[in-house]
């Protein structure tokens, strides 16, 4: 099964309140953030099950950038 695409969530804290939720195909890594600030990032994957909703894998281990 080829990769849809990726859910892309990155919050300030690493419970992940008031997280910010990005989906892109392109390049998963493309996102606003502010110089000096530190972020907790995590991704999935997923594709498009056969009644057209996407199906997403599991998130991977968190990482602070």
């Amino acid at each position: 099964m080829k990769v849809a695409g990726y859910q892309v969530v990155y919050a300030k804290n690493k419970a992940f309140k008031k997280a910010v939720k990005k989906t892109t195909k392109k390049n998963i890594f493309t996102l606003k953030r502010k110089k000096g600030k530190k972020y907790y990032i995590r991704v999935r994957a997923f594709v498009y099950g056969t009644s057209g909703k996407r199906v997403y894998g599991k998130f991977s281990k968190v990482v602070k950038v």
